[in-house]
Order: structure tokens, then sequence, then C-alpha cells
């Protein structure tokens, strides 16, 4: 068995270190083959991320200026399109396990009539290939056609260039290098996902508490609304007075003697159109709290009883009669005749089926969405 030397065993210990620190997972070939170019010899050498069976390549990758001008023309393609005569494809569970040579596996005449050599090698100026693969299944199984692996080719000039010291280097760096393409594929998801649960939170009114009721975590939108509603400025981890005061008090009323805790009534807050409501949920009591803060749009109730269709003048005098007005204070509050108030009410049971006035207010206010939901102004 080859033996490496000092140097050797240095270089690769270095190698592995670097390949633990990669992050990118989009450049994570580019960032090896440079490690690997370090440590093995090589005319050139491609990074590939692809299905099994040659259908679909998501990656291709190199160092080699000569390589990455062809795959910009259609050696992509043609590499799709002969990937079944690649010895180093048809024996995969081998390079799975370990770096090989296409010369493991057939020889120099055989390896230079197929398609494969005349249609890439040759236009690459190489005769030899070796290889292996990352893979986070089962190495002892062929992998199934559509599942995808990693990849790395190293093209040599000569047949048989690659020395069983290249191959042991190469054997002893490929675990490292399939753990580090799973933890950075992985980084990569997490991040991914942290960064599309920021974007969630930061579109949401979120505020995380501690047991003493300081701010662990604010988000951007309930900073804003926070802003808007107690005209207060966010600063450091407090927040305004009247909120801490209403906090505190919810937190008072929970009942230590049941296992079930007493419901927080919401807080509701109004301004112009809109409204705030905040909401304090309770993990456990005396540990951490969590303020949800939602807004909505407050649609005046003049304006929903037109959205039924009243008139404007409709409207107005059924307005008055749900807040127990009759007819005499009606006219009086909008300066018109008793008369023509009962006449506006007539219209208003024909438009609304209605046989009287308590019928008229509770269709109208169901129609309005009022009788199951908070009054509306």
């Amino acid at each position: 068995m080859k033996q490496l030397t000092l140097r050797d065993v240095r270089k690769l210990l270095n190698a592995v270190q670097s390949v633990y620190t990669l992050q990118n997972l989009e450049t994570f070939g580019t960032d090896t083959l440079s490690i690997l170019e370090q440590l093995v010899s090589q005319d050139a050498s491609v990074f590939v991320a692809s299905r099994v069976d040659g259908s679909e390549t998501t990656i291709m990758q190199s160092l080699s200026q000569d390589f990455e001008r062809l795959m910009k023309e259609d050696l992509c393609d043609t590499c799709y399109r002969y990937n079944d005569e690649n010895p180093l494809v048809q024996n995969m569970p081998l390079t799975l396990l370990g770096a090989h040579k296409v010369s493991d596996f057939v020889n120099r005449k055989e390896f230079f009539q197929t398609e494969a050599y005349q249609q890439i090698m040759k236009r690459i100026g190489v005769d030899d290939i070796s290889g292996m693969a990352l893979y986070s299944g089962d190495p002892s199984k062929r992998p199934r056609g559509d599942e995808y692996i990693t990849a790395y080719y190293f093209y040599q000039q000569s047949w048989e260039s690659l020395t069983e010291r290249d191959r042991l280097v190469l054997n002893l760096i490929q675990p490292h290098l399939n753990q580090a393409y799973q933890t950075v594929t992985r980084f990569q998801s997490l991040q991914k996902q942290l960064t599309q649960l920021q974007q969630s939170l930061d579109r949401s009114g979120v505020i995380f508490l501690d047991d003493l009721g300081q701010v662990k975590l604010i988000t951007s939108q309930a900073a804003r609304w926070l802003e808007d509603y107690f005209n207060y400025t966010y600063l450091f981890d407090r927040l305004p007075d009247q909120l801490n005061s209403w906090i505190r008090h919810q937190i008072s009323q929970l009942k230590t003697d049941s296992n079930l805790p007493s419901p927080c009534l919401p807080l509701c807050l109004e301004l112009r159109d809109r409204q705030l409501t905040i909401r304090l949920v309770i993990d456990e009591p005396g540990e951490q709290y969590l303020l949800l803060l939602a807004e909505e749009r407050v649609i005046s109730l003049l304006a929903s009883l037109e959205a039924i269709g009243l008139s404007k003048q409709e409207a107005k005098i059924l307005f008055w009669a749900i807040q127990g007005k009759d007819n005499t204070a009606i006219a009086q509050e909008m300066n018109i005749r008793y008369r023509t108030v009962g006449k506006h009410l007539e219209n208003i049971y024909r438009k609304l089926n209605a046989h009287s006035r308590s019928e008229a207010v509770t269709v109208a206010l169901e129609k309005c969405g009022c009788l199951n939901s908070p009054p509306l102004l």
C-alpha cells in the first residue's frame, strides 16, 4: 500500500480543515476544487451535481478556463448524451466508495473507440478520467436514477496518470467532502428557512417578553404600530407605560390554582379608520410571554348601512334608530320633518324585508356583520 509522507499528511489535514469551513453551497464546487488542486495532480477538473440517470445537471463548475469555455458551448448536452458510456458512471457503487479512474475498468483501446471519448475527451485534449462521487445515501448500493449525486472528475492528458498516492489522498478526503457537502446543504436550507421566517415575522406584529416584561425580540412592524397607536418611539427593551400596565394587569388575573390559564382579553386601540388588537399569549407563567399585534380597517356603521343598499339619508335614519332614538329625536338630529322620517323608515322596511322598527335594526346589524363581532363605529 502506498504510504504518505509527512508533508502529504500535513497538506491533507489542512485541506480537511479548509473543507469544513465552507458555508456557500453555490461556490462549494469551485472552493473544493481549489483545495483538491493542492493535493493531487491533474490537468483539468470539474465538479458536477446531477441526476444519476444523467437527464439533468444542476451544477457543473470548473477552474479550467478551457473547460469553462467548452461548458458554455454544447459540452453539457454532449455529456448528458453519452453519460451512460462513462465507465465511472457505469460503476457508480465503486466511485461512491472511493476514487477510481477509467483505466480501472476498460483498456485504452476499448475506451478510445467509445463515442464518449470521441465526442468529449478528444475535445478536452485528455485521455483518462479519475473521479469520486458524494452521496448521502447508502454507498454500498447504486442510487436510483431519479436521485441526485455530486461528483468530482479529474482529467489527465496521459493514460493511467492517476498515481496510487493521489488515489489514497482522494480516498482519505472523500468522506470529509461528503460530510461537508451535506452540512453546507443543510446549513443553506436552514438559512433559507430562517430568512423566510424573519420576513414573515417582519410583516407581522410580534413581541417576545421575558419573565420581567422586558422585550427580548420585537418585529419592525410591531415597533411601527407602537409608534402609531401610542405615539411612542421604541427604545432599547421598554414598552409604552400604558401597554406595560395592561400586561401586568393581565398577568395578575391568571389563576394559579388551575392547570388551565385564564383567558386574556385583547387590548383594542382605535386610530382613525384602523383598529389595533393586542393579545397576550402566555406559555409558562413567570417564564416568557408573547404579544401578538394585528391591525384591521374599521368600517363605520354608516358606511356599512349604505353598503347593504340603503341611501345616505336612509342610512342616517337607521343609524339613529339603532342608537335608540325615536322618530321625533331623529327628526331633530337631522333637521327634517317628522313625517319624512316615517316615510324613510317605510322604504327601509321594504328594502330590508322587515315589518317593524326592531326587525329592521336586527336585519341591518346582521347584514353588516355586527351581531357576532365587536360593534362598528
